[in-house]
């Protein structure tokens, strides 16, 4: 095999996000939320994200939104109407549970990204898994892992 680098056979141009709604200790996770967001923007690729305006999730869609990307928030009902997270960047949809909030996500997405955070992003992750098994197209999603600050060094 020729090079080290793989071109797929078509252009991504919606991403789902999963990560915190927290910044988290580590300020490597916020300078890596701010370059996900910029490389979003520079190639031209939406992101679909766990809705509100607050920790790395917000942080990337801040980003993409200022600067003239599209954004869709996906939030459970009973965390948008208290505005746990504050308002949500872009277009929210309002979905009755999470598994719905990944459900909705997996329609409207080409691949996933994951960024760092707790139980929240765990079942996010947990649930496309989940799905792969009842919704035969999402087998076709790609997903990457941002290690951050890790011994894997990079993209997993």
């Amino acid at each position: 095999m020729e090079g080290t680098s793989r071109t797929l056979p078509y252009t991504i141009r919606f991403v789902g996000l999963l990560g915190s709604h927290s910044l988290g200790r580590n300020p490597k996770f916020m300078a890596t939320a701010v370059d996900l967001g910029r490389e979003l923007i520079r190639r031209r690729i939406s992101l679909a994200y766990g809705g509100g305006n607050v920790g790395l999730q917000g942080a990337v869609a801040s980003i993409v939104l200022n600067n003239g990307g599209l954004v869709r928030g996906f939030i459970p009902g009973y965390i948008a109407t208290r505005r746990v997270y504050g308002p949500t960047y872009g277009v929210e949809h309002t979905v009755s549970s999470n598994y719905y909030k990944y459900f909705e996500m997996n329609h409207a997405v080409e691949a996933f990204i994951v960024l760092p955070g707790g139980v929240d992003t765990m079942e996010g992750d947990q649930a496309g898994g989940r799905l792969q098994g009842r919704l035969p197209d999402i087998g076709k999603r790609r997903e990457l892992a941002l290690a951050v600050n890790s011994s894997a060094g990079g993209i997993k």
